[in-house]
């Protein structure tokens, strides 16, 4: 008897290779704007939002506009209130991911002042998965949202510490 098997290419795509990748789209997007590296637990964050289909079919289609990132966060579908547990949980994904950019020399350290930047001379051949550039495009509006905020109210809007 022949058995069918579903294959959910969110679940394929989580990978710290991806997720490397990600963490370089999220980064030159924050960069971008705030002009400055980002403080290394923020990557924490980028990861277990952008690996979820829900939050990425959300968070993708959206303007690069802070009331797009609130009318986000109020969406009844979305389960913000989890996204601390989901960091921890990504936790080991997030890691290997940081691991690899920096050896593949994605992001850098910026020792003067503690940030993480991302390194604009190296870059990822696209792909043209549409999952996989639908987590691209939302780690580019997540890295635009967070750029124009403080630390402190990426914090609150997400209800999450460090």
């Amino acid at each position: 008897m022949k058995q069918n098997i579903e294959i959910n290419e969110f679940i394929i795509l989580q990978n710290p290779v991806i997720g490397s990748h990600i963490l370089h789209e999220f980064s030159k997007r924050y960069y971008s704007e705030k002009k400055e590296g980002i403080k290394l637990p923020f990557l924490f964050i980028v990861l277990p939002i952008v690996f979820s289909k829900e939050y990425s079919n959300d968070i993708s289609i959206r303007k690069f506009k802070i009331g797009s990132m609130l009318k986000s966060l109020n969406n009844e579908n979305l389960y913000w209130d989890t996204l601390q547990q989901r960091m921890s949980d990504f936790s080991d994904i997030t890691f290997q991911s940081i691991n690899i950019a920096f050896a593949a020399s994605l992001l850098l350290y910026d020792n003067q002042n503690a940030r993480i930047v991302p390194n604009n001379s190296k870059s990822f051949k696209p792909t043209d998965k549409r999952d996989y550039d639908k987590m691209i495009k939302t780690a580019h509006r997540l890295g635009y949202w967070f750029g124009l905020l403080k630390d402190e109210e990426i914090c609150s809007y997400l209800n999450i510490s460090f």
